[in-house]
Order: C-alpha cells, then sequence, then structure tokens
C-alpha cells in the first residue's frame, strides 16, 4: 500500500544519530521508564500520588508510579525501557506499577484497549481487574472492559492467570475472563479485528472539506463513528465521489481490494474533477499491485488540482515504489513547496532524500513529518532504515516497531521489520515477522 522499493543492501554505515523532534517533560527518573511517542487527541499523565492531571507531549518521558489517561477519539502509543512497545485506544486508563530493564516489568491497565509488542521473553505483566497476563515474549492486545477482560494473542505466549484458574494462549488465540471466573479460550472469526482500532488510514483530503469531520474520525481510528458521519451528510454530499473515496480509504486499509477499486471507480465516475477521487483509486490500483494505473491517477489529480500538496505526495510516492528517483524528488519537492506543514508531503521528501543517500537531510526531514502527523507509521519507518544506514541498527529497529504499532496491519511494514531483526540476528522473531506479512497480504512479493 506503500513505498516498496528499497534496497537494504548496504545499509549498514557508520555515523551520528539525532534525536527525534519533541518537547520533552522533566521527570523525576534517570533514565526514563517510558517515553510517550505518538499522541492524538486528548493524552493527559499525573505524576506518582499526585492527583494532578496535565496533558502530555510529544516525547514526555515518565517513571514507574506514573499513570496515563487517553481521552475519547484519541490514541497513544508508549515506548518502555524494557524493549515493549504499546498502544492505546480510546478511554484507555494505565498505570506503570514497575518498570525495569533487567527484570520482568508490571504494568496496571485499569480500563481500554491496549496494543503490546514486547519481543524479550518475560519482560512484562499485565494486570487487569479480572485478569492478569503474564508474558513470554510476543505480541497481543488486552481489552479491559466493566466485566470482563479479553486478551488476543497474534505471535508468542501469553499466560492468562487469575485466582480461579489459568490458560495458555499463543498464535490467534483469544481468552476471556469475567468477573469471578477463570479465563477460558474463546473462538474469534477474525482475531486481528482486536486491533481495528489501531490502523492508520492514509488522508485523501484536508482543511474545511465537508467531510473533514469523517475523516478525521477516521485518522483517529473510529471507523464505525466515521461511517456513522458519512451517513449523517446531506442527501448529496453522502452520496458524492468523495465520500465514496473515503470509503475506499477504509476498503484498501482493511483489506478487502475489490471492494475498494470498486469503490475508487464509482468515486472518479462520479466527481471526475476531484483529487481526491483519484487519490484514492490510485491507492486502490497499488493494492491489486497496478502500479501504472496508479501512477496514472495521481498524476490526473496534480493535473485536477496543481496546488494540492497530497496529490502531488501520492505521486512521488509512487514514482519512488517504481523507482522513477529524479520524478520522484522533483515531486515530494512540489509537494513541500505547497505545503511545508503537509506531513505526508514531508514523509514522501524524505524518502526521496534516502534513495539519493542524503541520510542526514532524509533524518531531519522524517522527523519533522513525525512531529507533523505523530499517528502516520510511515515516517518512523524511514527514520528506522536512515538510522540502520548510519550504523544504528538497534534504534532504527526500534523506529520501525513503533512504525508496526502504529498500523499493525500493514504487510509492508511487517517484511521491514522482519529484515530488521534478521540483520539483528533473531532468527525466530524475524521469521514471525515475514509469515505475518504472508497471512496478512498473500500477494505482496516482499516477504517472501
Amino acid at each position: 500500500m506503500f513505498i516498496r522499493k528499497f534496497v537494504w543492501t548496504g545499509v549498514l554505515l557508520t555515523g551520528w544519530v539525532p534525536t527525534v523532534a519533541g518537547a520533552d517533560m522533566p521527570a523525576a527518573c534517570d533514565p526514563w521508564d517510558a517515553k510517550v511517542v505518538s499522541i492524538q487527541g486528548k493524552v493527559e499523565a499525573k505524576r506518582g500520588t499526585t492527583t494532578h492531571w496535565q496533558p502530555v507531549m510529544l516525547n514526555a518521558i515518565y517513571c514507574s508510579g506514573d499513570s496515563l489517561r487517553v481521552g475519547e477519539n484519541s490514541r497513544a502509543a508508549v515506548v518502555l525501557s524494557n524493549e515493549t512497545l504499546l498502544r492505546l485506544d480510546q478511554n484507555s486508563a494505565i498505570t506503570l506499577t514497575t518498570v525495569h530493564k533487567e527484570s520482568p516489568s508490571l504494568l496496571e491497565i485499569i480500563t481500554g484497549f491496549v496494543h503490546f509488542i514486547s519481543r524479550v521473553p518475560h519482560s512484562l505483566k499485565v494486570t487487569t481487574p479480572y485478569v492478569n497476563a503474564a508474558i513470554e515474549g510476543t505480541e497481543f492486545v488486552v481489552a479491559v472492559s466493566d466485566n470482563k477482560t479479553t486478551v488476543t494473542v497474534f505471535e508468542g505466549t501469553v499466560l492468562a492467570q487469575n485466582a480461579a484458574g489459568d490458560v495458555r494462549i499463543t498464535h490467534n488465540e483469544t481468552a476471556q475472563a469475567v468477573a469471578g471466573g477463570a479465563p477460558q479460550k474463546i473462538l474469534l472469526a477474525k482475531p486481528r479485528d482486536a486491533v481495528q482500532w489501531a490502523l492508520y488510514y492514509p488522508p485523501i483530503f484536508t482543511g474545511t472539506d465537508p467531510l473533514a469531520p469523517a475523516a478525521d474520525l477516521l485518522y483517529r481510528g473510529r471507523v464505525d463513528e466515521a461511517r456513522q458521519q458519512l451517513k449523517q451528510l446531506p442527501g448529496e454530499q453522502s452520496a458524492s465521489g468523495k465520500a465514496k473515496a473515503l470509503e475506499a480509504i477504509i476498503a484498501v486499509v482493511q483489506n478487502d481490494k475489490a471492494l475498494a477499486l470498486q469503490l475508487a471507480d464509482d468515486a472518479v465516475k462520479q466527481s471526475p474533477d476531484i483529487a481526491a477521487t483519484h487519490i484514492a483509486l490510485s491507492y486502490a490500483q497499488q493494492a491489486q499491485f497496478d502500479l501504472d494505473a496508479a501512477t496514472r491517477s495521481a498524476a490526473r489529480a496534480t493535473v485536477i488540482e496543481p496546488n494540492n500538496a497530497l496529490a502531488f505526495a501520492r505521486l512521488a510516492e509512487l514514482q519512488l515504489s517504481r523507482g522513477y528517483l529524479n520524478d520522484a524528488l522533483a515531486s515530494a519537492q512540489r509537494a513541500a513547496q505547497r505545503d511545508a506543514q503537509q506531513a505526508r508531503a514531508q514523509t514522501i521528501l524524505g524518502f526521496a532524500y534516502l534513495t539519493r543517500i542524503d541520510i542526514d537531510l532524509a533524518t531531519r526531514t522524517f522527523e519533522q513529518a513525525i512531529v507533523l502527523d505523530q499517528a502516520d507509521p510511515l515516517p518512523h519507518l524511514g527514520l528506522g532504515l536512515a538510522k540502520i544506514r548510519k550504523n544504528n541498527l538497534a534504534e532504527g529497529r526500534r523506529e520501525i516497531e513503533i512504525a508496526a504499532m502504529l498500523d499493525p496491519n500493514n504487510a509492508l511494514i511487517r517484511s521491514y521489520l522482519g529484515k530488521a531483526y534478521f540483520e539483528e540476528k533473531r532468527s525466530r522473531i524475524d521469521a514471525d515477522q515475514f509469515a505475518m506479512a504472508k497471512e496478512l497480504d498473500p500477494k505482496d512479493p516482499t516477504p517472501w
């Protein structure tokens, strides 16, 4: 769906690595126990036993005993010092009970949905009101509601246990515990639906468009609410090409490729003179691996709206995928010239610099894109590749892990993460990532 053509060979060189841009809040612990790497909407924290909640900023650092909570239509991503990443959905609250690098850490989920990536065995134990989860090196989701806790595992193993009993769950298995009962395995038809709220939907239009509220809900992971918003639009708007284009993007991200193409074709037929419909069509065509058609659609969007930064960024992205590096750089520069604050424009410009081995400039550009759009996985992927190019393999791998956390069903990012683990000689978990990429998108040649 996104950038596909970057050669890993020759990536490992030496050099300097800057820190990610952002504003750190003072913390009592040194070194830090937790760092916030993505914020959307309202995210607050309180220190230790204090009662005052304060807004969280990008790259804010926290200590054992601190608490975080996420508001309505909001999300946050956090990196722990013990090689664990977690993503919090709306209306979630956690406490960092104890965080250790050398011994198991303890994290309490009070309510909500939390997605974990923890590759180090026995590094974490999660407590909830109804069941605890002992981690054995894995990726999983914990959902806590009023009277039950559900744990779904995507990779590795989790031991779900409480006073009434325990059960061990592994790949694509789910356990549930209700108040007063032992955890039991349950069958979910689509286990990966547990992270639907965590997916990333690329933008196709911005500004004061009547569909902007629906697009913003989609940007925050609220797919059902976005669809409801579309249904509530006035008749001609709800049936417009732009509305169908937004539905097409939903279908692309949810891997319904045939529906995505049908919706995008209809969108262009209904609204042929709007760039957003052609941008959506380009994503649907790329999902079918028809890069020629996708590039033509993106190029058409730039002709229809020659001042549209997103259209030029999309064209540059596809030109990069096809190896047209000079054209891609020119298109990316045009995108940034039209709107320097457009995150996707900066992201694709960073990839263009990366292909020219201008690593320092690429790094600064990716860092700027992260500040502009903290939910987009692509600048983290790019920053990870840039850091690896500078011989900072561990830091680069961590950025690619963050990218996977920000879009957990993205097969391409899983392939790159598998390659990063391979470079670290972590043969078991690299194979898991390649297998996951194949499962997520069987027709994508990248993991093979």
